[in-house]
């Protein structure tokens, strides 16, 4: 059984097409000034990526706080690239999106990340794993 993804993203990035790749995962890209109430109720987890623009994503109040209540439902949220998340603030941002080495290379079975050298395997586990534990 795959597991329901809710994508908020304003843009493609290398991370939102490893997700959609993987067979595990259904997943669904949502505009973050495009949320309502009750859009998240179907998802089991959810991504942030706001690593899609030079600044960091900011949600409007509104939209901010269907992914907040999303979250407090006990359901996972991943996020990237933001500058705040519940009570959590964060000040003068760096981006780090063209740091991440992604390697899809038919040499490497993908997909891989290159850290320092050494490859370590995307599995998403982590993502899956606590969205199936709330089933």
């Amino acid at each position: 059984m795959s597991v329901s993804v809710a994508v908020i993203t304003c843009g493609p990035s290398d991370l939102l097409a490893l997700l959609q790749k993987s067979p595990a995962l259904t997943v669904e890209v949502l505009h973050p000034n495009a949320l309502t109430p009750h859009c998240l109720d179907g998802f089991q987890c959810a991504c942030v990526l706001g690593g899609t623009q030079e600044e960091p994503l900011v949600f409007p109040a509104e939209c901010r706080s269907v992914v907040e209540d999303f979250s407090h439902s006990g359901r996972r949220v991943l996020y990237e690239y933001t500058l705040s998340f519940c009570q959590n603030y964060c000040a003068s941002p760096d981006s780090t999106r063209f740091l991440r080495l992604v390697c899809t290379d038919a040499e490497l079975p993908p997909p891989e990340i290159i850290t320092d050298g050494q490859r370590v395997p995307i599995s998403l586990s982590l993502l899956v794993a606590s969205a199936n534990t709330l089933q």
